[in-house]
C-alpha cells in the first residue's frame, strides 16, 4: 500500500509540474487566430519580447509542431520547444518574435502519405489548407512588424512542413531547422537556397531516418550550407536534444 501511495504521489507531482510548466509557457504567448483570404481559420500563439513591444527591427522564428499536437485548443502546440525558445536566457541571446501555429486534427502541414512517408502527387502545386494559412499568417506578421530575418523550424510532421514551406520559395527564410522529418527530393534545388540543419534519431520508429539521410546527401550535391546530425541511439523524440544542442541557435540567428 505504501508503495502504491508513493507511485500515486510521484505521478501527481509530475502531473502538477507539467501543468505548471505549461501554464508558465502559455502566459508568455498571446493566443490568437488568423483567417485566410478564403475564410480558413488557423489558431496560433505569438511571443513578442518585452523589449520590442514598439515593433523595432527584430527576427521572427516560426515553429511547426508534430501530428500529436494537432487540434483547436490553441495550446497543445506549445508542449515542445516553446518554453525553451521563450525563456529569459535564450531571449537574452536571441531576442525574437516566436510564432506557433496549430494544425487541425483533419489536416497536415504537408501532403505526405503518413503510411509510406512519401509526397503525394498533389503536393507540388497544392499546399494543404493549413500550409496556405501558415504562409499567409507569416506574410501578415511580416507586414505588421518590422521583421529583419525570418526563420522556420519544425519537428516530425512539422519537419516535413519545414521542408515543404522552404520548397515553395514564397517566403525568404534566412535559415531553417528540420527535426525527424523528410523532404521532396525533386525540390532539392529550391530547398538548397536556405541554410539548413537536419536532425534525426537513428532508431526512429515513426519517421524512417533514411528520409533525412537521403535528402541531406542530395542537398550536399548542391554544394549548399546544409548540416546533418544523427543521434545513434535516438528514437523519434530527439527534438529537445536537437533544439538545445550547443551553438544551434547561434548558427541559426547568424544567418541573415
Amino acid at each position: 500500500m505504501k508503495f502504491l501511495l508513493l507511485i500515486f504521489s510521484t505521478l501527481c507531482t509530475i502531473g502538477c509540474n507539467q501543468a505548471q510548466h505549461m501554464e508558465t509557457t502559455e502566459s508568455r504567448f498571446e493566443k490568437k487566430t488568423f483567417t485566410t483570404t478564403t475564410g480558413y481559420t488557423l489558431p496560433y500563439r505569438i511571443y513578442i519580447p518585452k523589449a520590442n513591444k514598439n515593433k523595432k527591427n527584430i527576427p521572427m522564428l516560426c515553429f511547426l509542431h508534430g501530428a500529436g499536437e494537432r487540434g483547436t485548443d490553441n495550446s497543445s502546440q506549445l508542449v515542445h520547444v516553446a518554453n525553451y525558445l521563450s525563456s529569459d536566457s535564450i531571449q537574452a541571446l536571441h531576442s525574437s518574435i516566436l510564432i506557433f501555429p496549430q494544425c487541425p486534427k483533419d489536416d497536415y502541414w504537408a501532403h505526405v502519405d503518413v503510411t509510406d512517408n512519401v509526397w503525394t502527387p498533389e503536393a507540388k502545386d497544392n499546399p494543404t489548407k493549413s500550409m496556405i494559412a501558415v504562409i499567409e499568417l507569416l506574410q501578415s506578421i511580416e507586414n505588421e512588424y518590422n521583421i529583419s530575418q525570418k526563420y522556420i523550424a519544425g519537428l516530425s510532421m512539422g519537419g516535413f512542413g519545414t521542408f515543404d514551406l522552404i520548397a515553395r520559395d514564397v517566403i525568404n527564410f534566412s535559415g531553417a531547422i528540420a527535426i525527424c522529418g523528410g523532404g521532396d527530393l525533386t525540390a532539392v534545388e529550391k530547398i538548397s537556397k536556405v541554410p539548413l540543419h537536419i536532425f534525426h534519431g537513428a532508431k526512429d520508429p515513426v519517421v524512417p531516418v533514411e528520409l533525412s539521410r537521403t535528402i541531406y546527401e542530395e542537398l550536399k550535391k548542391q554544394n549548399k550550407e546544409v548540416y546533418y546530425t544523427e543521434y545513434p541511439n535516438g528514437s523519434h523524440d530527439v527534438w529537445n536534444q536537437a533544439m538545445e544542442s550547443v551553438d544551434l541557435l547561434n548558427w541559426l540567428f547568424s544567418k541573415k
